[in-house]
This record gives structure tokens, C-alpha cells and sequence, in this order.
């Protein structure tokens, strides 16, 4: 197990609070991913002040009260935002998800036993070392995800934490221990209280960890529980696919249509981009492809890279050498597409509307009538220039806009 070393700036800050009369420490997350040699993207402390003492330790700070009533105190100290929350007690959860009130306490055992996995129930500050009052340190080192006291307990507080348990299994490459597993299952309708952005940054998180396949296997039901029957093969592809967002939601409503792909990612309400590049990968998945032995290849690839971009274009062949590789078929043609297709990008060849040598204005300017006909007709002299019928220049490509 490595060793923890916290942030001058965090030692600091706990030393303040020492001052004080207070106990301040680095808890959850931080101190999960330190003890697995892991730098930490951010840093929670907790502390037995109060609000109002926490405040009153750092007159020389800013302080930002947007989370009080949870206990959360921002300290903005040597300008960086630090997030300082007092020990507290839940109250009754009413939804499946939020206490009701909460209790501010002293004593630090009762801030960790609220908390979801022992893997995130530790707490450190330099002087009195780890505190781990339910073995969280052995977990790691065992690499499984279990429940902080009863699990049903724990989710029914909760529901999302079943996805969270899902997801620290497959970012962490862990198992879920039994006990926590079977509950697990046996509370997934709970998810419908859930709402759906928290569900979805969730399980986003989940499919892109390395352990994503084999814990959407071993929790299928869950899966189910939240959009249908998918596949075995799906889930299987997924694990295939590069860790891209789009690509792997793609894999997973690969058997539906494209609008249906579309209205399940849309019902998650995603950004309008993931929606977009989720259907079209999913509408992709079965259509047809150049083939490096035509005679035509060349010109079907630059169509193909016109018509979706070199972005676009790689995520559609990442999902089809997925497919490929989960059944055994050879991806040389997929390979020859994306490598045709850089050397069109690092020739900066015409592939777009933008990249032709005359624009609208031109040919309005050359006596044709600006209409919703100009559109195409710029269109077709690109397809033109792609077919290598036509040059990429300005009078030539304005003759041949006068014939269209």
C-alpha cells in the first residue's frame, strides 16, 4: 500500500483549523486514490468546526457559503477553492436519494459510518495518521467494493450508489463483495427515483473503466432495469470499442434503429453532440463500406470523409472493428478506410463546401440567381471535383455551375 503525502496547501489548511481548536482531515475519495498510488483530482476535508467556526478560522480567506446547509464551507486559500465539510449525521432519506435534514456532530466515527463503501470511508491527516474504522484499507487491498454497515440499508438511502458501486468496480478494475452485490440486484427499481443526469454521468463513467463488461454482465439486471433487453453481444462489443462515450452508448443500442438509439440517449438528456454522433454511428453500423479492392476506392473514401468528417468518420469505424473482432472477421479494409482517409486530411484535400475555390458569392457574382438551388449546386461541384471531373478552380468551377 503506498504511503500517503497530502498537498502543502492542504496541510495548511488543516493546520489552520488545528489552530483553532479544531480536527480537520482529507477524507473519501482523495485518500482512496493515494493509498492505490493514484494522484487525486480534488480534495475533501472534514472537520468537527461548524459552519461559523470554519469560517472564523480563515478570516484572512474568502469564504463561499453556497453549501451550508450540508455543512460545506469553501475556502478560497492562496486562490484556490477548498471545500471544508463538518462532521454530520443523515436524517430520514424521504426519496431514495437526499436526508431529509442534517446533523452537524464532533465525533468523526459518525461522519464515516454514513458514508457508502469503505473504500470511501477514510480519513487522514498527518498527525493521527489513517483513520479506518471499517477496514476500507484491506478492501483496496483485496480490490472489492463493499458497503459501509448493511447495503440495503445503504442504497435504500441512496439509489444511486448502486450504479456508484457498479462504476468504483469498473474504474478500478474491482470486484463488488458478495453481500453488496446480491443487494445490488435486489434493489434496482430503486434507480427510478433516481434522477436521469445523475444516472447517466454515472454510467458514463462506468463503461468507459476498463472492468465495463463484466460488470454489466454480473449486474444485467440492473442494466435492464434501466434500458431494456440488450444483447449479450452488445456488452461484449463494447469492451472492444476505443474509450469514447459515443462509441461505446453506440455498441450498446447498436440492435435498435437509429431513432430508437437516439430517443434512449435523448431520454438521458445528454448534450445535443452525443445525441447526434450516438445516432449516427448507430445508423452506421450496417451500412456499406468502400472496399480497398474496388477501382473506385479512392473516390469512395473522399465521399465518405466529405459526407461525416475525419472525426465522425474514425468513431464509425472504431464501432465496426469492434463488431469485426467480436466475430472474428478481418479488419484490413476498415484499416486501409482511416489510413486513405488521413492521407486525404494531410493533403488537404477538397472535401467540403469550404474548401472549393469558388463560394455562393461567386457564382451569384457570375449571374446565378442566389435560391435554395445554390446549396446543391455547390454540392454538386464538390462531388464533382471528388470524381476528379472538374478542377478545384475558381473559373472552371464557376462554367461548370452555369451547365449544373
Amino acid at each position: 500500500m503506498y504511503q500517503i503525502n497530502l498537498p502543502e496547501r492542504i496541510c495548511a489548511v488543516i493546520d489552520r483549523l488545528k489552530e483553532h481548536g479544531h480536527h480537520g482531515y482529507a477524507v473519501g475519495g482523495c485518500v482512496r486514490d493515494m493509498l492505490m498510488g493514484k494522484v487525486p483530482h480534488d480534495f475533501d476535508i472534514t472537520t468537527d468546526a461548524f459552519p461559523s467556526e470554519t469560517s472564523e478560522s480563515f478570516p484572512d480567506c474568502d469564504i463561499i457559503l453556497t453549501g451550508l446547509k450540508h455543512g460545506t464551507v469553501t475556502v478560497v486559500y492562496e486562490g484556490e477553492n477548498i471545500e471544508i465539510t463538518t462532521f454530520r449525521t443523515d436524517g430520514e432519506y424521504l426519496d431514495n436519494r437526499h436526508p431529509a435534514n442534517v446533523t452537524f456532530v464532533r465525533n468523526i466515527s459518525e461522519d464515516l459510518s454514513r458514508r457508502d463503501f469503505t473504500v470511501n470511508a477514510m480519513a487522514y491527516n498527518p498527525e493521527e495518521g489513517l483513520i479506518d474504522l471499517f477496514e476500507g484499507e484491506k478492501d483496496i487491498s483485496r480490490k472489492i467494493i463493499k458497503c459501509v454497515g448493511d447495503a440495503d440499508t445503504r442504497f435504500n438511502e441512496d439509489g444511486l450508489r448502486i450504479l456508484r458501486a457498479m462504476r468504483f468496480a469498473s474504474v478500478l478494475e474491482f470486484k463488488v463483495e458478495e453481500k453488496t452485490a446480491e443487494s445490488v440486484i435486489r434493489n434496482r427499481k430503486l434507480l427510478k427515483n433516481i434522477s436521469v443526469e445523475r444516472i447517466y454521468s454515472e454510467f458514463t463513467k462506468l463503461i468507459l473503466g476498463n472492468n465495463a463488461t463484466e460488470i454489466l454482465k454480473q449486474f444485467y439486471p440492473v442494466v435492464c432495469e434501466l434500458f431494456g433487453e440488450i444483447p449479450t453481444e452488445n456488452i461484449e462489443v463494447l469492451a472492444l470499442c476505443p474509450k469514447d462515450h459515443t462509441v461505446r452508448y453506440a455498441a450498446l443500442f447498436s440492435h435498435m434503429s437509429a431513432d430508437n438509439a437516439a430517443g434512449m440517449i435523448r431520454a438521458l438528456k445528454t448534450d445535443n453532440e452525443t445525441h447526434r454522433l450516438v445516432k449516427k454511428l448507430v445508423a452506421s453500423a450496417s451500412a456499406e463500406m468502400p472496399e480497398f479492392a474496388s477501382d473506385r476506392f479512392e473516390k469512395d473514401v473522399a465521399h465518405l470523409l466529405a459526407e461525416n468528417g475525419f472525426d465522425d468518420l474514425d468513431k464509425i469505424i472504431s464501432l465496426r472493428e469492434a463488431f469485426c473482432v467480436h466475430s472474428g472477421v478481418g479488419t484490413e479494409n476498415l484499416v486501409k478506410i482511416r489510413e486513405y482517409a488521413g492521407k486525404l486530411i494531410r493533403e488537404d484535400a477538397c472535401l467540403s463546401i469550404k474548401s472549393l475555390d469558388v463560394s455562393g458569392k461567386d457564382l451569384a457574382a457570375a449571374g446565378i440567381p442566389q435560391s435554395a438551388e445554390m446549396g446543391r449546386i455547390l454540392k454538386k461541384l464538390l462531388d464533382l471535383v471528388i470524381e476528379g471531373k472538374v478542377e478545384n478552380e475558381r473559373e472552371a468551377l464557376i462554367e461548370c455551375a452555369k451547365k449544373i
